[in-house]
């Protein structure tokens, strides 16, 4: 029987799903239960997340709810499937944080990563000097702690490389990277990663340049995340300094994405950001 765990990114989208079919085919949580044998506060912890469901079950309760649309039922079928695939944040359990073992779930399952930077390099483009250096830095971790930190983002960053790598586009603000981290060769070392690694195609990165003032994202860095399966919806991901928390709310999320369109907007393209980041680069030496 699966066992009661944390909700993680998986669960909450299809309990939410679940709970929306229920209620529009005008079943309660007690005529659920009673189709699986089981009570209400079981129907309950599976809908917002808490709890898992076997797939004899799952098509017990879309038959009850009379769910025909068979893409959507194997779509449902596939989130209960790949739950129990492993990716390299399983064996993190009780060493992250939940919020932070979701996000990762989130980021190793996504088709499409939209993100913000307004302090810092994008975690997934960091250098393992620059992710030691920030850690170190900022006061926050010592040696050994940091070490940790460097190899789970080292980790974080092969969703990059995987057979089906998310289509990621990142506007980060110029002041991000004149923020001198670990020293002028940490610094030109990043950047110079970042040209690299920037190309539209894949890995798209546009600066927005200090000139441009005022902006939408002003207010803090934040990270949308893409699914392909239609039972997904865009999530977002905002980060703070004991945390984080995720933007489910459809309203609010179509807010980031508007916010992160209009950025985009704004910024340099691809080419002209990696000529400025070069410049950047270049500076350091002097």
């Amino acid at each position: 029987m699966p066992s009661d765990q944390s909700p993680t990114v998986r669960r909450r989208r299809l309990g939410a799903e679940l709970k929306r079919l229920r209620e529009e085919a005008g079943v309660t949580r007690d005529q659920a239960a009673e189709r699986l044998d089981s009570w209400a506060s079981k129907i309950s912890r599976i809908e917002i997340g808490r709890s898992g469901i076997r797939k004899i079950d799952l098509e017990a309760l879309l038959d009850l709810y009379r769910v025909d649309d068979q893409r959507l039922r194997d779509a449902l079928v596939r989130l209960v499937r790949d739950g129990r695939k492993r990716g390299w944040w399983s064996d993190q359990k009780g060493v992250l944080d939940h919020v932070f073992f979701d996000f990762v779930t989130m980021e190793g399952e996504a088709e499409q990563l939209r993100s913000f930077e307004n302090h810092v390099v994008p975690g997934l483009f960091q250098t393992e000097d620059y992710v030691r250096a920030l850690c170190t830095g900022a006061g926050t971790h010592d040696g050994t702690v940091a070490d940790g930190i460097v190899e789970r983002r080292m980790e974080r960053q092969k969703v990059l490389v995987r057979e089906q790598p998310p289509h990621v586009t990142t506007v980060v603000h110029e002041a991000a990277l004149h923020v001198m981290v670990g020293g002028a060769k940490v610094m030109k070392d990043q950047l110079l990663r970042l040209t690299e690694i920037n190309d539209p195609q894949q890995s798209s990165i546009q600066v927005l340049p200090n000139v441009h003032g005022a902006h939408p994202g002003v207010e803090g860095s934040f990270l949308i995340v893409s699914y392909p399966d239609p039972v997904d919806w865009d999530v977002v991901f905002v980060d703070y300094m004991l945390g984080g928390t995720y933007v489910e709310e459809p309203g609010q999320v179509r807010q980031y994405c508007r916010t992160f369109e209009h950025l985009r907007s704004v910024a340099l393209s691809s080419p002209q950001s990696n000529d400025l980041i070069l410049r950047i680069a270049r500076d350091l030496d002097r």
